[in-house]
C-alpha cells in the first residue's frame, strides 16, 4: 500500500497444491476439462480466510453502472436489424478454436448478428447462408495435421471470401488461414492459404502482452487513425514476404509501454482482418455494429443459391 497508494484486500500466496495444469504453450484451456472441482473448493476457502471480502463487495458496489449501447453521437454507424432478418456469423468452436471472449459473442448477437458454430475438426461445413466466418483462437497447431486435411474447410474459406463474405480471425484462426503452419518438428501442415506466408511454432513466447494499435487505413473494425486496444499471446510467427507485409498491414502497433512493434502481426485486406491480436468488443460500442454491418451487407450482396 506504501509503494502504490492502492489499499491491499488480501492476497493469494504461492501453493504447489493449487497449480492450474500447463503445456509447453502455455495454460491447457477450460474447455479441456483437466481442472479438478476440488480446485475451485480450495480456491473459495482460501479466499474466504485471506481476502477482505465485504470490503472488496462494497468497493465493487460503489462503481458507477458501466454504459451500455450505442453512443448518440455514432447512429449512422449502427446497422438496426429489428425488422430484417439477422446476418448469419458462422464461428469455429471446437479443440482447435476454443478463444473467445464470451461478451464478444454477446455484443455482436445484441447488435444483431446471429451467430452459429461449426467445427472444423469435425468436418463440419461453414453455413452456406453464412455471410461471415469468425475464427478465434486456441491450439491449431495441436490439430494441424486434421486441418491440413480439411478441404471441405479451405474450400468453404475460399467460396465465402469469393463471394465478399466477412472473414474475421485471431491468433490460431489467422494462422490456420496463412499457407501453412510450421509445427514444432519442423513439419510443413498447408493451411487454407488465404494470406500469403506461413507461421512457423517457436521455443519460446514470441509475442505477449497489452497492445495498443492505431488503425493504418479503414478495416472490419476501425476507421483509419481510430486506436484499439488488445492482447497477444502466441508462440509462433509469422512470415510473409516484407512488401505483403507493408501492403496489408491493419495497424501501426505499440505496447503497453508505447514502444513501437514492428514485427509483421496482423493482415487486411477487404471484408478480412487477421491476426495475432485479440479483441474485446467491449471497449466501444461502436465495433460490434461495424460488425454487423458488414455481416448485413455482405448477405444482401449474396445472389440466392
Amino acid at each position: 500500500e506504501s509503494e502504490t497508494s492502492v489499499r491491499v484486500l488480501g492476497a493469494f500466496r504461492r501453493m504447489p497444491a493449487l497449480r492450474i495444469p500447463e503445456r509447453h504453450l502455455g495454460l491447457t484451456s477450460a474447455g479441456e476439462a483437466t481442472i479438478p472441482e476440488s480446485l475451485y473448493a480450495d480456491l473459495a476457502a482460501i479466499g474466504e480466510a485471506t481476502c477482505n471480502l465485504p470490503a472488496l463487495l462494497a468497493i465493487a458496489m460503489s462503481a458507477r453502472p458501466l454504459p451500455c449501447g450505442v453512443p448518440p453521437a455514432a447512429p449512422a454507424e449502427v446497422t438496426s436489424t429489428k425488422n430484417a432478418s439477422r446476418p448469419i456469423l458462422a464461428v469455429a468452436r471446437d479443440h482447435g478454436f476454443s478463444f473467445y471472449y464470451p461478451e464478444n459473442l454477446a455484443l455482436l448477437e445484441n447488435a444483431g448478428a446471429r451467430i452459429v458454430f461449426f467445427s472444423p475438426l469435425a468436418g463440419e461445413s461453414i453455413p452456406p447462408d453464412a455471410a461471415g466466418v469468425y475464427l478465434g483462437g486456441g491450439y491449431p497447431e495441436l490439430h494441424a495435421e486434421a486441418l491440413s486435411r480439411n478441404a471441405r474447410l479451405k474450400s468453404d474459406l475460399h467460396a465465402l471470401r469469393d463471394r465478399g463474405g466477412l472473414i474475421w480471425a485471431e491468433c490460431g484462426g489467422f494462422m490456420v488461414l496463412t499457407e501453412a503452419i510450421v509445427d514444432s518438428d519442423g513439419r510443413r501442415w498447408p493451411m487454407a492459404g488465404l494470406i500469403p506466408g506461413e507461421t512457423r511454432m517457436t521455443d519460446r513466447l514470441a509475442g505477449f502482452g497489452y497492445r495498443i494499435v492505431k488503425a493504418v487505413d479503414d478495416n472490419l473494425l476501425a476507421t483509419r487513425g481510430e486506436t484499439l486496444r488488445g492482447h497477444e499471446f502466441h508462440h509462433s510467427t509469422w512470415h510473409p514476404d516484407p512488401q505483403t507485409a507493408r501492403k496489408h498491414n491493419p495497424w501501426h502497433t505499440s505496447d503497453s509501454k508505447g514502444r513501437r512493434v514492428d514485427t509483421p502481426t496482423a493482415y487486411a485486406e477487404d471484408n478480412l482482418l487477421a491476426g495475432y491480436l485479440h479483441i474485446h468488443l467491449g471497449q466501444s460500442p461502436r465495433l460490434p455494429h461495424r460488425i454487423v454491418k458488414r455481416l448485413a451487407n455482405a448477405a444482401s450482396s449474396f445472389a440466392p443459391a
